[in-house]
């Protein structure tokens, strides 16, 4: 379906982006604390809605 190196340059870009991503709020949270109350709770959310949508498909098959 994919080629190693297109695996690869996938595998790269999603490191670099979520480090770059994770930099950048940390940058913005230390300067205003209260844009971020509560993104925690909405992580969660998505983590668990993620899993569960892939518990389906597993019970599904």
């Amino acid at each position: 379906m994919f080629s190693p190196g297109q695996r690869l340059f996938a595998l790269i870009f999603i490191i670099v982006f979520a480090a770059f991503t994770l930099y950048n709020y940390y940058k913005d949270y230390k300067r205003d604390k209260s844009y971020f109350k509560g993104v925690w709770i909405l992580v969660l959310v998505i983590i668990i809605f993620f899993s569960l949508y892939r518990v389906m498909l597993h019970l599904l098959k």
